[in-house]
């Protein structure tokens, strides 16, 4: 049976972390099981927006338009709310691996980026990566839409081998121009926010890519990358060291890569490999820092609060991550990088307004942030609580997975008092600031 560790160590990787009551769900479930259940999504119900809203006034008209903020905003509510945590997850992963940001790309063709990549999110790479390079936000971040026959731009070539699927040392400059010739042609429709290929501005002469050489277009630079020996093993291993640990070995990599070959490159079973595994299971646990999605998703699920997108969006912001404006091509940095003054201030005061918010005035520059709801009286019922001991016990359970040590345990015991008894006065006393110290604590910054 999956253990009360394993369910928050496989929800916190494989989504943005578990509710209370999924620990029960999971309880019954064998790991295999569990795993499954994770990856099969799209049976859980999805009742959100599939579309943002737009909500910006357009100048001189009554009309509305897309901004960025509605964007951004009605994808933080998904990634915060939806029963399909993996499938947002996943969404995140691939918008860091093939970054394109909301600055340069206009809100609409972001939103739809963020449409197609849910689509193909745990289907055929080779899907993945045609629908991404004829993604109008590609197009338009890397300057594919400028790439014309007789005048190629290289800008996404680039980026497609040294950052999508091969690494560097992986291709040649004559790779890049070659490849560069081959994606000619695609633009984008304004009208329609979609792409197009336009046959007149198409390279139709023969280019010689990885010492093969045709009349290459995009179909066949895609059979060319799946057909290249370093491509299966530059993929698995990223989302091995995302999914995993940031040392996860060749020998791991190497075999999953076999496998993923043999799968035709369907991403199912090899993340399925990959929860599956011992390394994943056993060997990773709290081996990842969160970033700072990951933080302040993550301690709005475990608690069962409802936070509105804007203070996760000001948070994460803060701690130099807003989602769908990557600094740059290659995304967001990892592990080390999201430990710094500015980050830990941000994350204790986010854990401070989820305390105070729901029954204070949270003020943002003078400006009302949204309402914040955690009732703390809900975890500690639901867990029966009676006591110091129990309370300490029933939230280090949610955020902690119940993994604390013993003088970790007995410091904020005292904390609370040794007569604490958990009712609302208690509780709004002292058991928010407990509740505060968990999420402060180093613990909760590791997945």
């Amino acid at each position: 049976m999956t253990t009360r560790r394993e369910t928050g160590h496989l929800l916190r990787r494989a989504g943005f972390g578990a509710r209370p009551s999924d620990f029960e769900d999971y309880a019954g479930l064998s790991w295999e099981a569990a795993v499954d259940r994770v990856l099969d999504y799209a049976v859980l119900p999805d009742a959100l927006a599939a579309t943002p809203t737009p909500t910006q006034q357009r100048p001189d008209s009554d009309e509305l338009r897309l901004g960025a903020i509605d964007v951004i905003g009605w994808w933080l509510e998904r990634i915060i709310v939806s029963e399909r945590s993996f499938e947002e997850k996943l969404v995140f992963f691939w918008h860091d691996h093939f970054a394109t940001a909301i600055t340069k790309a206009p809100p609409p063709l972001m939103a739809n980026q963020v449409v197609t990549l849910r689509r193909q999110a745990l289907g055929n790479f080779r899907d993945l990566l045609v629908a991404v390079a004829t993604d109008p936000a590609m197009l338009v971040y890397l300057d594919g839409n400028t790439n014309v026959v007789g005048n190629p731009n290289e800008n996404y070539a680039r980026e497609l081998y040294e950052l999508h699927t091969l690494g560097r040392g992986n291709y040649t400059e004559s790779d890049i121009q070659e490849t560069a010739r081959a994606l000619t042609g695609w633009g984008v429709d304004r009208r329609a926010q979609g792409s197009r290929f336009r046959t007149n501005r198409h390279d139709t002469g023969v280019k010689t890519i990885f010492g093969a050489s045709g009349n290459f277009d995009l179909e066949d630079v895609a059979d060319l990358i799946m057909a290249h020996p370093d491509f299966p093993t530059f993929m698995v291993a990223k989302l091995a060291r995302y999914f995993v640990a940031p040392d996860v070995s060749d020998a791991y990599i190497i075999r999953l890569a076999d496998e993923w070959v043999a799968a035709d490159f369907e991403l199912r079973p090899l993340l399925r490999a990959i929860f599956l595994s011992a390394e994943f299971r056993a060997g990773s646990y709290r081996a990842l820092i969160k970033n700072p999605l990951e933080f302040t998703v993550s301690a709005t699920r475990n608690l069962g609060a409802t936070v509105a997108p804007r203070l996760v969006l000001f948070t994460a912001h803060t701690m130099g991550l807003i989602p769908l404006n990557p600094p740059t091509p290659a995304g967001w940095p990892a592990g080390a990088a999201w430990v710094n003054g500015n980050s830990v201030l941000a994350r204790s005061n986010f854990a401070n307004a989820l305390m105070v918010a729901s029954r204070e005035r949270f003020r943002e520059r003078g400006g009302d942030l949204p309402a914040v709801s955690f009732e703390p009286m809900e975890v500690l019922e639901a867990r029966g609580a009676t006591d110091a001991g129990s309370t300490v016990d029933a939230f280090a359970d949610v955020l902690l997975d119940g993994e604390i040590d013993f003088h970790d345990r007995e410091i904020l015991i005292d904390y609370l008092g040794g007569g604490f008894v958990p009712d609302e006065a208690a509780v709004d006393e002292k058991g928010r600031g407990l509740v505060y110290l968990l999420l402060s604590s180093p613990a909760f910054a590791l997945a």
